[in-house]
């Protein structure tokens, strides 16, 4: 195990290397996702932790996370570090939201507030739970929150501060103490929370969430939250992402801010607003890899779906049948040679009917070093992306 332990170590300063050449590349965006136990994969388990790293070395690249998992975290101390991370970037945190899946995950981490994999139900109130706590930890001077779940605060918690009392009852347009806390008898409890710092967005970042399923996507388009599709096929992410649209305009274009709130968006992506939908993509060119670097791409595919899915040991040593279908034009990821992956792309926005479109491009795999996953972001940023800039 000396040997998982250190490639784990290296996995969490690749992440940060990565994310720092992707921004000397021009990408908009760095993605980090949020993972735990995963033995033979890349240390993930705080996103924020890994994206403060790079706010500190970077100066354009955009924060978003794919995703914090609500179920597995607290949600105030959530709201406290990635507000951190916002003011420390200088504004420049998006926040993705999950509810995960793995069961190797759920159940360790899910345990107390509810993310069970045997229990979707449960897990969704959970989800729902902490995000309205998260929300208003951004956006108002004081949590008062009391759910399945979570108490904020506590209703038997004990404070009194006369600074506090007085600042509140002295200061103009300030709310007043009793929201603040109470006084019954000898004893002077909380009644909410206030929750410092606020992010240096206003009214808070925007909010992602992948959406893998058409649950998902109403959920988001709902709230005012973009989507993120993870399509298996061209077709999916075409119903994936009609959908996500159909809901927005039937809820009114929803939007966390409000001044939007009612306008519609660009179908897509409307980059002045940082709003719509964006397609993750799976990329391998082949002009910049040989077949050996290939044939470990596949292996390191391959293990992500057995991975995904899941296997009992197997005393036969028979292996896992996930060999990934990567050869169809109707199927991703692309997997292919600089032309083939222009092609495979515009047909890509083609099919949904893109007018302006965001693609998120994985590159990063089980098997590629870091210098291997560097060489595919810069062949796609040089030779790819220029085609698709007008």
């Amino acid at each position: 195990m000396d040997e998982v332990h250190r490639n784990h170590q290296k996995q969490v300063e690749n992440q940060v290397e990565v994310a720092v050449t992707a921004d000397e590349l021009g990408y908009d965006y760095a993605l980090h996702p949020e993972h735990h136990f995963l033995m033979q994969n890349g240390s993930a388990n705080n996103p924020l932790f890994t994206q403060s790293a790079v706010a500190s070395r970077t100066e354009d690249i955009r924060l978003l996370q794919t995703a914090i998992i609500l179920p597995w975290n607290e949600p105030i101390r959530i709201a406290e570090q990635a507000a951190m991370l916002d003011i420390l970037s200088d504004g420049r945190v998006d926040i993705g939201i999950g509810i995960g899946t793995r069961t190797l995950e759920n159940e360790p981490l899910g345990q107390y507030w509810g993310a069970s994999s045997q229990n979707r139900a449960e897990a969704w109130e959970s989800f729902e739970e902490k995000y309205e706590i998260l929300v208003q930890a951004w956006t108002e001077n004081f949590v008062d929150h009391h759910g399945t779940f979570h108490d904020v605060p506590p209703k038997h918690t004990i404070w009194e501060n006369k600074h506090d009392y007085y600042y509140l009852k002295h200061t103009e347009d300030s709310p007043a103490p009793t929201e603040f806390m109470s006084a019954e008898g000898d004893e002077v409890t909380l009644n909410s929370l206030p929750i410092f710092p606020q992010p240096k967005q206003d009214p808070h970042p925007m909010m992602w969430r992948p959406t893998m399923s058409e649950g998902s996507v109403k959920w988001a388009a709902e709230r005012g939250i973009n989507g993120a599709v993870l399509p298996g096929t061209i077709s999916q992410a075409k119903n994936l992402i009609d959908t996500y649209y159909e809901v927005a305009e039937e809820a009114d274009w929803p939007d966390h801010r409000p001044e939007h709130d009612g306008e519609p968006f660009k179908f897509g992506w409307d980059a002045d607003r940082r709003r719509g939908v964006a397609c993750c993509v799976t990329v391998f060119n082949t002009d910049v890899a040989d077949d050996e670097t290939l044939e470990r791409w596949r292996l390191g595919q391959e293990f992500v779906q057995s991975n995904n899915i899941g296997a009992k040991p197997d005393v036969s040593g028979a292996a896992i049948d996930a060999t990934p279908q990567i050869e169809s034009d109707e199927t991703l990821p692309m997997v292919t040679d600089t032309e083939g992956i222009i092609e495979r792309i515009t047909e890509l926005k083609e099919a949904i009917g893109y007018e302006d479109f965001i693609l998120f491009v994985k590159a990063s795999n089980p098997g590629l070093s870091r210098e291997e996953t560097e060489a595919q972001l810069r062949a796609f940023s040089e030779e790819v992306a220029p085609h698709f800039e007008e």
